[in-house]
């Protein structure tokens, strides 16, 4: 198993009114691995997980992107702005 640091931001932060969750996964997972985790622990997520931006150690990554123990995973929406 790995821990998993998960960090919230905007609508995420405020649809869950916590900033973060330690969330233990099997070796080899992906984001979406963890996605799918969030969403079963919190089904209020399934929009916004599934619209949102990831950040794996400060570094933009893809549901494809596999995930070590003691990862840093930040979620945040997409920015729209005119």
């Amino acid at each position: 198993m790995i821990k998993i640091n998960a960090l919230f931001f905007a609508s995420i932060r405020s649809l869950l009114k916590k900033k973060g969750d330690e969330i233990e996964l099997p070796e080899k997972s992906l984001i979406r691995d963890l996605k799918n985790e969030l969403i079963i622990r919190h089904p209020e997520l399934d929009r916004a997980i599934a619209a949102s931006l990831t950040a794996v150690n400060h570094e933009f990554a893809n549901d494809e992107t596999e995930l070590e123990d003691g990862d840093e995973v930040a979620f945040f929406s997409h920015v729209s702005g005119g």
